[in-house]
């Protein structure tokens, strides 16, 4: 997915990229902040995540019925995002925590393919991060029509999708967010219950 297409469709529907970081803010290096609940939007009905190959950046594929009774925190991002650059750090660093009850997945919708996503993570230190390749929208779409019947819809660059430990997509978070903060932190407990 382009950029341009991205941000042209989410105007067509009446939504704009979230603005909270701009790229001045990027290279300043401020950290993303997750200002209230209000910013995380639960998702009625809500749809169970069963089985869903995630091929990885490794070369490995995982299924998504193997992170059954841990919230799952999938993030949609993409090496064309400057939010993204500041949100992926900060999800490595939750990642790093190894906490038994939580999985962080880092899902790349580039269409460039496998070389694009691996020197962007490279190039930025990400490689202990679970990530996912999906250029072909078989987990994140972007489509009205969904050919695919991807389970997450990407409504603004980064998103993330918080699926509960019994793999339901319980809501996400538009635009970056700082997810070792005391909200974020909140918002985790609330759904790994």
């Amino acid at each position: 997915m382009k950029r341009r297409d991205l941000l042209k469709g989410l105007s067509a529907v009446g939504l704009a990229a979230p603005a909270a970081l701009s790229s001045r803010a990027v290279r300043a290096g401020e950290r993303p902040r997750l200002a209230h609940d209000l910013q995380f939007r639960e998702l009625h009905p809500l749809r169970t995540v069963s089985s869903l190959a995630l091929p990885r950046l490794d070369g490995r594929t995982s299924d998504f019925a193997r992170l059954r009774g841990k919230l799952v925190l999938v993030n949609l991002w993409a090496t064309w995002c400057p939010q993204c650059r500041l949100e992926l750090p900060l999800l490595r660093s939750l990642a790093r925590q190894q906490r038994p009850n939580l999985h962080v997945l880092a899902v790349a919708t580039d269409r460039g393919g496998k070389a694009v996503v691996a020197r962007y993570v490279a190039k930025h230190g990400l490689g202990d991060l679970d990530v996912i390749l999906d250029p072909d929208q078989r987990i994140a779409h972007s489509n009205t029509d969904n050919p695919n019947d991807a389970p997450f819809t990407i409504y603004a660059m980064p998103a993330t999708y918080l699926v509960d430990p019994a793999g339901q997509i319980v809501g996400y978070v538009p635009g970056a967010v700082d997810w070792t903060s005391g909200p974020a932190e909140a918002l985790m407990r609330r759904y790994s219950a």
